[in-house]
C-alpha cells in the first residue's frame, strides 16, 4: 500500500496525463501485450547472419527492451520479415551498433515496400512460415543464435528459408522488383556516403555541416507488411 500511495502522489505532481491516472496507482499508464501471439525482433543482430533470428511466441512471454515486438500479427508477416527481400532492405537502411544491424521500426519496418497480397498469396507464405518453424523444432536443443550462425545453419532450415524467399519474391510484380532494386542501390550508396562523411557507424539523415536542412533518403513506400506496428 505504501508503494501505491507513492505512485499516487507522484502522478498528482506529474503532467496532465499522469494526473489522469492518479486515482488508479495500481495500473500501468501503458500496457502493451499480445492476445494470441507475437513476433519478437532483436534490436541488434550480427551482420554475419543472412537472416535476423526472429521469434514467433505465444502471448504469455514478456518481451524485454532488448527486442521489439509485433503483437497479434497475421502469420504471413513472420515470413516477410524472415525473407532475403526484407533483409536486403535492412542491410540498405538499418543503423549500426559497431558493425551489427540495429533494427528500427521507423526506418526498416514501416518503410518496407510490400504490395497488397491476395488470400492465396498469404496462405502460401503461411505454409512456408510453418515449414521454417518446423525445421527449427527439429533442432530445439539449439538457440536461435546457433541456428542462424551462417557456418552452422542446419541444411533443412537453410532450404526452408530458400523456399520462403522464393515465395516472397513471387508476391512482387516484375516491374516493381526492377524499381526496388534501383531504390536499394540508391539507398545503399546514400548510407555509405553518410558513413564516410561522418566517420560513424550510425545512419545520417541530414547533410553534414547543415543541421537545419534535412535531406531525406529516397525511400519507396507502398505499404508496410501489416497494420500491426512494431513496438
Amino acid at each position: 500500500m505504501k508503494r501505491m500511495e507513492l505512485v499516487r502522489e507522484s502522478r498528482k505532481k506529474g503532467g496532465k496525463i499522469a494526473k489522469n491516472y492518479a486515482n488508479v496507482p495500481h495500473r500501468f499508464y501503458m500496457v502493451n501485450r499480445a492476445n494470441k501471439n507475437q513476433i519478437v525482433i532483436p534490436r541488434v543482430s550480427s551482420i554475419r547472419r543472412k537472416y535476423i533470428p526472429t521469434g514467433f511466441l505465444d502471448s504469455e512471454i514478456i518481451i524485454s527492451d532488448s527486442a521489439q515486438a509485433i503483437y497479434d500479427p497475421e502469420t504471413f508477416v513472420f515470413g516477410v520479415l524472415n525473407s532475403t527481400m526484407h533483409m536486403t532492405w535492412v542491410r540498405a537502411l538499418a543503423g549500426r551498433l559497431k558493425s551489427d544491424y540495429r533494427y528500427s521500426a521507423v526506418i526498416c519496418y514501416n518503410t518496407f515496400p510490400m504490395p497488397p497480397l491476395s488470400h492465396a498469396q498469404k496462405a502460401n507464405l503461411e505454409k512456408h512460415v510453418y515449414q521454417v518453424l518446423a525445421e527449427r523444432e527439429q533442432h530445439s536443443e539449439k538457440t536461435l543464435a546457433e541456428l542462424y550462425d551462417p557456418e552452422k545453419m542446419p541444411e533443412g532450415l537453410r532450404r526452408a528459408h530458400h523456399e520462403l524467399d522464393l515465395a516472397v519474391e513471387q508476391c512482387y510484380p516484375p516491374n516493381l522488383l526492377k524499381v526496388m532494386r534501383s531504390v536499394w542501390s540508391i539507398c545503399s550508396n546514400c548510407v555509405r556516403r553518410c558513413w564516410q562523411r561522418n566517420g560513424r557507424g550510425g545512419l545520417c539523415l541530414k547533410e553534414p555541416g547543415n543541421e537545419r536542412k534535412s535531406k531525406d533518403l529516397p525511400i519507396l513506400l507502398l505499404s508496410s507488411p501489416t497494420n500491426h506496428a512494431v513496438i
